[in-house]
This record gives structure tokens, C-alpha cells and sequence, in this order.
């Protein structure tokens, strides 16, 4: 007997959904300046829009969820820390 698949749960079904908007989203934003240069002819068509950092920001937030660090990641980062702090910081105050 087969099982059916599960629907996803709603927090999943939510991730995807802003995946898929953000990538709309995205390639409208690459597309519609070139559209405009090529209708017009004008390189006012490629200034930067406001439009980019939201989505730069969203795909950051995705990228950082999907793919988290890794533990051995934050012992490294502890370990390089300690060891660009002279041990001199490490005592208290007034010790010597």
C-alpha cells in the first residue's frame, strides 16, 4: 500500500511562496530596465532602483535560512577571536 505524500505545512508553504515571489520579483527587476533601454534607447533606463535593496535583503535572509552554519563554523570563529585578543584583556581589572 503506497502513502499518500503529505501536504506541506504551512510555514514551508510559506517559505516557498516568498521564494517564488522574490524570484519574480528578481527577474522582473533585471528584465523591466532592459526593456526600457531597448524601447527607448536611453541608458536612464539602468540607474539603480530603490527596488534591488529589498530583494538583495530577502535573498540574504533566504540564503542564511537554507543554508545555516555549521557548529565547527562558530568554534572556528570563537577560536580566531580568542586568539586576536592578547591574553593581557583576559584578566580582570586591577590584576596584573
Amino acid at each position: 500500500m503506497q502513502q499518500e505524500p503529505l501536504p506541506p505545512s504551512p510555514p514551508q508553504a510559506m517559505q516557498w511562496a516568498l521564494l517564488i515571489i522574490t524570484t519574480v520579483l528578481t527577474v522582473a527587476v533585471i528584465i523591466v530596465p532592459v526593456l526600457i533601454f531597448y524601447l527607448t534607447r536611453s541608458l536612464l533606463g539602468f540607474i539603480p532602483s530603490a527596488g534591488l535593496l529589498p530583494l538583495g535583503y530577502m535573498w540574504t535572509c533566504i540564503v542564511r535560512h537554507l543554508f545555516p552554519k555549521d557548529p565547527r563554523e562558530y568554534e572556528l570563529a570563537t577560536k580566531r577571536i580568542e586568539h586576536a585578543v592578547p591574553t593581557s584583556l583576559h584578566k580582570g581589572p586591577g590584576s596584573k
